[in-house]
């Protein structure tokens, strides 16, 4: 993960290979960024022979504390080639804002 701060925004990676953007879960309450995954692996070895198999999750959870002054509502996620990247507006006050989901394209 890679966090960089810039005059007007902050810049979140995260390198999770492997996945679709409908498998991220991103909310922010306050000012806790939280980024969870849930990934169902399908694939099986021909080969292999089961006398109990129970499904295969790939779980994946990170929190995030935010600056204060965070525009919380105007956070763009992005997934591409393994790479989630945020970004996130900063403003001058601290920005208060209802607990909400982030939607990565």
């Amino acid at each position: 993960m890679n966090v960089s701060e810039q005059e007007n925004y902050c810049k979140i990676e995260v390198a999770i290979p492997g996945l679709q953007r409908e498998d991220f879960f991103i909310n922010i309450d306050d000012n806790l960024l939280s980024i969870a995954v849930l990934h169902k692996k399908e694939h099986f070895d021909a080969g292999e022979k089961f006398q109990l198999h129970e499904f295969n999750y790939e779980c994946f959870r990170r929190h995030i504390i935010l600056p204060d002054t965070v525009e919380k509502e105007f956070v763009r996620a992005e997934y591409n080639e393994g790479i989630l990247v945020m970004y996130l507006l900063k403003t001058k006050y601290p920005a208060k804002s209802a607990p909400m989901q982030v939607m990565v394209y």
